[in-house]
């Protein structure tokens, strides 16, 4: 009922008498006072517990002021303080209602057509006619800007998404207007013109970032782009629009607002703090936190002349993370929904599907102005009116306000995600989770090198010539997980095989990486053997040992190495020609009779080096059978060899087919007592031999590759002197296709 006082009837009854109770009733229904017939607050109630209202049809139901929300996941909204209507893009219920000018340093309240609806501290404004808000301040000209630092970015695709899900963007190179900004919010400009929305962490750091956050003057999305190592991002200016209840005072301030239960101990003039134990918003004056009237609508960026992006917060209400939508694919151009019957809730708004399942179909339902593009990944969406939407732009984690993962700039809701392949045809679709942090992000180059994969995400796989895969020569589509720990430089890769099922994993501490191991209980794809060298009271059964001279011997260290826990030390004695190997048993086939590629690791170390008087050769490599071993005469083999006298003492590369030989000088030379890591890989037909040192590619040979069976071997042999020398094995890895 209506607000105005109910007074008694008077005799004879006038005409004010009734309109009084026809007034309250056209009203808004108020509790009364019994006796005055005032408005009083808290005073009746709405039936009771003996004569209950048979039923209530609401579209809210507030309780203690509050937005309550019947699936108890919603959240509580304050209603207090909320963007209640506003102008919306043409293609979604998404909030637009600020515009940058483009061409001076205003921002303008769009209302004319649309008004903006807005509540400040329990008081609801409208703004019925565009405002402008002019005179903005600029970004600073000078000590602006700082650099991606990162050489491993080369704006890949998935660099698009760096900053995102958990992940962050190292740079270097700060200037000072960013410095003094550590710990707020800021907008970045890119190299390619793309404005981020990011929070600077730390001088190397930025997180929590939205890219391609922003609209443009003529109201376009300004999309994420991609990033590569040394690229310029420039500080804009980002102004927090805030509007009075008088519906008319535009305030703009340029320091992230606070939330805090209690005061800050200080601000600076125009910061605002929002104390949410009484849901109000407070500015600083100079002196003091003064309570304003304000609500708090969106940003606006202004470069160093004018206005040139915007972005409208989004509208106050109640939303909610029900969704109940699994997807699976049914064709080469359609994805389903597995359930005949499900619901989800989108923006606010419940859609329940009953009897039958949910079609994406990419022939008619790709975002506009999108054509198909092939080996692309795309998103399955629903609108806020329940519609099927795909598009190429991946969602927003905005669980913490909307619910959900949404497009980031429509009020769409991500249920799926689908691949199309090279052919244009949708090969795999699942159901979009939103506990898993990963979303795939990129088709992988065929020649991409995995040592320099560290962005987070999901990758799709598919080729023959990776550096440092799991596989080589042979056909690795797939799917590679990248998790990063921590937020630093520490990661993990997963690949999973798509043909077999196989799961590979290899882990990197920021400096080495560790060797890929197949960790499926039973392989399908190849033969794996490790030789980790820690058994401690023999040597393993596998491994058969030649010693040679006096005091040459096998031996396992009373003392280990904390990376290196698993070691094997190897002797020459005093003799010359003293001389120690160490073979695998179980020969490794890698010839062109059998089609097969081979792969060999080895880590190892040299104690001490050669001083000139004592010298010696080592050799870490695939042996012959019908060779004749570590030594100057050693022919049948491909091999990695260190001799001092030789090349500098680097080590050399070496295939000899029955005393044919042809040698790399890699320019690599040992460390003593530093453990290094030497792979040797040959491709199926046996015409290719690649030699890798601590996973870095340091020789390519093509001739005298021998095909015979081989098997692997690690040795050392004095040339000269009568000290002992040392070698000490932690490792021998064979990979053979099956």
């Amino acid at each position: 009922m209506g607000s105005n006082t109910l007074t008694p009837v008077s005799s004879p009854v006038s005409t004010d008498d009734i309109d009084q109770h026809r007034t309250a009733s056209l009203g808004d229904w108020m509790p009364r006072n019994a006796s005055s017939g005032a408005i009083e607050g808290k005073l009746h109630s709405l039936g009771s517990a003996a004569v209950p209202w048979l039923g209530g049809y609401l579209d809210n139901l507030y309780l203690g002021g509050v937005l309550f929300d019947p699936t108890g996941s919603g959240g509580e909204v304050d209603t207090s303080n909320a963007i209640v209507s506003s102008a919306t893009r043409t293609t979604s219920a998404q909030p637009d209602f600020l515009r940058a000018s483009g061409a001076a340093a205003t921002v303008t309240i769009l209302a004319t057509t649309t008004d903006l609806v807005y509540t400040a501290n329990g008081t609801t404004a409208t703004i019925s006619a565009d405002l402008a808000v002019t005179s903005l301040t600029v970004a600073p000209a000078a000590n602006n800007t700082c650099l991606v630092d990162d050489i491993n970015l080369a704006d890949e695709d998935s660099t698009k998404f760096l900053g995102e899900e958990g992940t962050s963007i190292p740079v270097d190179a700060m200037g000072s207007e960013l410095t003094s900004r550590v710990g707020q919010y800021v907008c970045l400009k890119t190299a390619n013109n793309e404005y981020m929305l990011a929070f600077i962490e730390s001088t190397t750091k930025l997180s929590k970032c939205y890219r391609g956050y922003f609209l443009d003057s003529s109201a376009a999305p300004v999309f994420r782009d991609t990033l590569a190592d040394n690229d310029t991002l420039t500080l804009m200016s980002l102004g927090w629009v805030f509007a009075d209840a008088d519906g008319t005072t535009i305030d703009v301030s340029y320091v992230s607002p606070l939330y805090e239960d209690t005061e800050p101990a200080s601000g600076t003039t125009d910061d605002y703090w929002f104390n949410q134990d009484l849901q109000q918003w407070n500015r600083y004056s100079g002196a003091a936190w003064i309570q304003v009237d304000r609500m708090l609508l969106g940003l606006a960026v202004i470069d160093t002349t004018n206005c040139v992006a915007s972005r409208s917060f989004d509208i106050t209400q109640g939303y909610f993370d029900h969704n109940t939508v699994e997807c699976e694919l049914f064709s080469t151009t359609q994805v389903y929904s597995k359930q005949g019957r499900s619901q989800l809730s989108v923006y606010g708004n419940t859609f329940y599907y009953d009897a039958h399942p949910i079609i994406w179909d990419i022939a008619n339902d790709l975002e506009s102005p999108l054509t198909e593009q092939a080996s692309t990944v795309y998103y399955l969406y629903i609108t806020e009116t329940g519609e099927h939407k795909i598009s190429d732009k991946r969602p927003y984690d905005r669980r913490s306000n909307l619910k959900g993962y949404y497009h980031p700039h429509n009020t769409w809701l991500c249920v799926g995600i689908a691949f199309n392949d090279g052919s244009s045809n949708l090969t795999d679709a699942s159901t979009f989770k939103e506990s898993d942090p990963f979303i795939a992000s990129d088709f992988l180059s065929s020649t991409a090198d995995w040592n320099n994969l560290t962005t987070a995400g999901l990758f799709k796989t598919s080729g023959t010539t990776y550096s440092n895969a799991p596989l080589f020569d042979t056909d690795t589509t797939g799917f590679l997980v990248i998790r990063t720990i921590n937020g630093d430089t520490s990661l993990i890769q997963e690949w999973y095989q798509a043909d077999t099922g196989d799961k590979w994993l290899r882990a990197y501490d920021g400096t080495n990486w560790t060797m890929w191991d197949c960790i499926s209980s039973n392989p399908q794809s190849v033969f794996i053997e490790k030789i980790d060298f820690e058994r401690r009271s023999a040597l393993d059964t596998r491994i058969q040992e030649a010693y040679f001279g006096s005091g040459a011997n096998g031996t396992y260290p009373s003392d280990g190495d904390i990376r290196h826990r698993g070691l094997y030390e190897i002797d020459t004695g005093t003799t010359a020609g003293g001389r120690g190997d160490v073979l695998a048993m179980q020969r490794g086939v890698q010839h062109s009779a059998v089609s097969k590629f081979y792969r060999c690791e080895f880590i190892a170390s040299i104690e001490t080096l050669s001083d000139g008087t004592n010298g010696f050769e080592t050799a870490y490599g695939i042996f012959s059978a019908g060779g004749s071993g570590i030594g100057a005469s050693a022919n049948t083999l491909i091999t990695f060899l260190q001799e001092d006298s030789v090349n500098s003492g680097n080590w050399v590369c070496r295939t000899d087919n029955a005393g044919t030989q042809t040698d790399t000088n890699t320019s690599v030379a040992p460390t003593a007592d530093v453990f290094q890591k030497f792979r040797i890989e040959t491709n199926r037909d046996a015409t290719e031999v690649k030699f890798f040192i601590d996973d870095v590619l340091v020789a390519t040979h093509t001739t005298n590759i021998p095909t015979t069976p081989a098997f692997p071997l690690m040795g050392i042999l004095k040339t000269s002197g009568t000290s002992t020398r040392s070698l000490f094995l932690d490792l021998i890895y064979r990979q053979m296709e099956k």
